[in-house]
This record gives structure tokens, C-alpha cells and sequence, in this order.
């Protein structure tokens, strides 16, 4: 699967639905990263990595040599309160969001969509592309810090 704007569109639409129907069966996304090939799909657990830092620096080599790359994970944001005192997960104003980062080429593009909860049921609010990351404090969850 090459790198061009369809095939990129195309691999964001069925990461955004994987994504959503994991999230209603699982209840959570595991961080992973996501490979598209010729024979269907090559996903790699990102918790294997001793550290974050260790795991982006193998994403940005793998990114190297594939058209498209995809890293998929849970995080806590607040929105538009630019620098806040405290880390996001503990802010009162927190959203608990699943967040598609698709690498492609030089470029990446990024989705985010709310996890919604009530009782039992688990789903996703609408996917937002982001544009900037400006006025957005983030946190992954601690399990894999």
C-alpha cells in the first residue's frame, strides 16, 4: 500500500472503525502501532517497549521504511486551558480520548475522538482531525509510562 492521499484517507477511515469497535467490545484501547500491508494488517503492542521515548524512536525508524504507519492510543486531555497546574489526568475539566497519529511520508495526521462511558457502555464521540495540538495538555495513562 503506497503512501498517496487516497490510500492515507482510506487507512484513516478503517483505523477510526477498528478503533471504535475495539473500543465498544474491549471497553479500552491498547497503545499500538499499525502497519498496512499488501496481505492485510501488521499491528505491534507499543507496551512491549521498555519506555515511550524508546518506542517513538523505533516509530520513527519503522517510518522510514514503510509508506504508512499508524500509532493508536488512549490519552486524558484538556482542552483550551493552554499550560495548566497540574498533570491532565487530575484536572476537573479532563476528556478521556482515544487518539490515531498516521504517519505518512514526511507527514503526520492526527484524529481524536472522546470516549464516552455510561454504566457498562463504552463508545466513541465523533473523530476530530486536529490540525495543531496548540491549547491541549495531554497525558497517556500511566499503566505504560
Amino acid at each position: 500500500m503506497s503512501g498517496d492521499n487516497s490510500q492515507v484517507d482510506e487507512f484513516a477511515e478503517l483505523l477510526k472503525s477498528i478503533v471504535a469497535g475495539v473500543m465498544e467490545m474491549e471497553k479500552e484501547v491498547l497503545p499500538v502501532i499499525i502497519i498496512p500491508r499488501e496481505d492485510g494488517i501488521y499491528a505491534l503492542s507499543a507496551t512491549q517497549f521498555p519506555d515511550k521515548d524508546i518506542m517513538f524512536r523505533a516509530i520513527s525508524q519503522m517510518r522510514m521504511s514503510v509508506p504508512l504507519l499508524a500509532f493508536v492510543t488512549e490519552s486524558w486531555v484538556v482542552e483550551g486551558k493552554g499550560q495548566i497546574d497540574c498533570a491532565p489526568e487530575d484536572h476537573p475539566d479532563r476528556m478521556e480520548v482515544v487518539t490515531v497519529l498516521l504517519y505518512h511520508g514526511i507527514h503526520v495526521s492526527m484524529w481524536s475522538a472522546e470516549i464516552l462511558r455510561s454504566g457498562d457502555w463504552v463508545g466513541l464521540g465523533e473523530w476530530k482531525w486536529q490540525d495543531k495540538m496548540s491549547g491541549r495538555a495531554t497525558a497517556v495513562p500511566p499503566s505504560w509510562n
